[in-house]
């Protein structure tokens, strides 16, 4: 599938707390990727707000990652977690512009720079480069620190 067929597939939210839910939040862990001893057959990714987005995929966590190395299994008694990662997240930048954004969800967000593309693992060679009126066009979300 092409990138802008992913675009199309993809609903609006990224990463929100289901209303009602406990605002257990785990930034210490952000940037992490972890399994949760509960639930050891799945990964989930924590972003910058501390809250966990499940990976649905392998295809999904290849496109974001260097490796698969670092992943760790976690014990949090009440672990917020919100929206999962959209099948097939993309890291993208506009091919006329430096800023890396990640899409999930319908929304961009811009990754703040060099230290947090480390921090997350995020894999400079997975980055997809689409034209910059695709990527202006997207709702554009937080920034990811």
């Amino acid at each position: 599938m092409n990138p802008m067929d992913k675009l199309k597939n993809m609903a609006p939210s990224m990463g929100e707390m289901p209303k009602g839910q406990p605002m257990n939040f785990v930034p210490d862990l952000a940037g992490s990727r972890v399994a949760l001893s509960k639930e050891p057959g799945k990964l989930y990714l924590i972003n910058p707000e501390g809250v966990l987005q499940w990976i649905p995929n392998p295809a999904t966590f290849n496109n974001l990652f260097k490796n698969w190395d670092g992943n760790k299994t976690v014990d949090i008694p009440e672990p917020p977690i919100g929206d999962p990662l959209t099948e097939g997240t993309l890291l993208v930048k506009a091919k006329d512009k430096p800023e890396v954004y990640i899409l999930s969800n319908g929304v961009v967000r811009p990754i703040k720079d060099e230290a947090t593309m480390e921090k997350y693992y995020f894999g400079w060679n997975k980055i997809v480069e689409l034209p910059g009126i695709v990527v202006d066009s997207l709702p554009q979300g937080d920034i990811w620190a």
